[in-house]
């Protein structure tokens, strides 16, 4: 029995040390992280049970020197168990108090972060961000393929808004709208030369094959087979995308764990001759959006989405970003716009 009592003291040392150095590893990583902070003036909770019950029964099966499956081995391994899930539930209990001690000042903060974001009136917009240039101008290079006897067709995510403001002179003009209904494209491209209208049941243009001169794609999903069927031989198709490094700070609201991959002008152009084009012009943009205040971050998430713009339902990643401000200044928002121009073979 005294060896028994050494083996608990031993594990009740381990779990005590162990639950320090991770705890403190973490808080270094943790140290501007306002959520953290908050986890750790919760009321205690402990959920460890099945954990430490297994962990005491590989222990014992280790140190025991009494005979598998005997009484005394059963009584000694329930005392044991006993003795183990009591210790780590004090050791948990004792770490939490430390934790609270040693991290008052950060739970203060966030707690005062958090009345700050509960406060803020959603209502009031602001402008006090300025996005980064592109390396291109989208506009520019887009003239400088349209002619006034090609068949023109642009793929668009915004309705032909951005059309309707950049209208060319060309011999046929076609705009597709991708996802969905095309209604609002039509509203907005009424009175113009536009032919208005959408993939097809399959998801394939609505072109018969080699039907056109130029392909843009601004910022829509697209597929290369479909693009290199409908364009002419030499013709042109003109990418414009966002790369996965686009606004991936928020993403990561929704997307914690990032998107595997990586889309930039590079990939875009391997893939556009892997199905047949020549490129003629790859330029990939990256560049940071600052933001001074939330009340201008919350303005700039709700002119993509209103959904996000959900202060309580994302609250981790507000506290971050207020966080941020409040430490550095300002909340950097990566942005990554590219272009790729390529050629079908003639």
């Amino acid at each position: 029995m005294s060896n028994l009592i050494w083996v608990i003291v031993l594990l009740v040392a381990t779990l005590l040390i162990s639950q320090i150095v991770s705890f403190e590893v973490t808080r270094r990583k943790m140290a501007d992280n306002p959520n953290w902070a908050l986890a750790l003036d919760k009321p205690f909770k402990y959920n460890r049970f099945v954990y430490i019950i297994f962990l005491c029964i590989v222990w014992y099966l280790l140190v025991s020197d009494q005979t598998l499956f005997t009484m005394y081995w059963l009584i000694e391994l329930a005392i044991f168990i006993c003795a183990g899930v009591i210790a780590d539930m004090l050791t948990q209990y004792m770490i939490l108090i430390y934790a609270k001690k040693r991290c008052a000042g950060q739970i203060k903060n966030a707690h005062e972060l958090l009345e700050e974001i509960n406060n803020v009136d959603l209502s009031v917009d602001s402008n006090n961000y300025k996005e980064p240039e592109l390396k291109f101008n989208d506009q520019e290079v887009i003239s400088y393929y349209v002619k006034e006897d090609t068949h023109t067709a642009l793929m668009g995510v915004d309705h032909g808004i951005w059309l309707k403001e950049h209208l060319f002179k060309t011999e046929a003009l076609f705009y597709v709208e991708p996802y969905g209904d095309e209604y609002n494209a039509q509203v907005n491209l009424e009175g113009t030369e536009v032919t208005v209208s959408k993939l097809t049941q399959d998801n394939k243009l609505p072109f018969k094959d080699e039907r056109l001169d130029l392909i843009i794609n601004r910022y829509a999903n697209y597929n290369k087979e479909e693009i290199a069927r409908v364009l002419k031989p030499g013709g042109t198709a003109i990418i414009i995308q966002h790369g996965t490094q686009n606004l991936v700070e928020m993403m990561r609201m929704y997307i914690p764990f990032g998107i595997k991959g990586s889309w930039d002008a590079p990939n875009c152009a391997k893939s556009l001759q892997e199905a047949g084009f020549k490129i003629i012009d790859s330029v990939d943009s990256l560049g940071k959006i600052y933001f001074t205040d939330l009340a201008s971050l919350i303005t700039y998430i709700k002119k993509l989405s209103v959904e996000l713009a959900d202060i309580k339902k994302y609250q981790s990643f507000y506290l971050k970003a207020l966080n941020d401000i409040k430490m550095n200044g300002s909340f950097e928002v990566s942005t990554q716009s590219f272009l790729v121009v390529a050629q079908k073979a003639g």
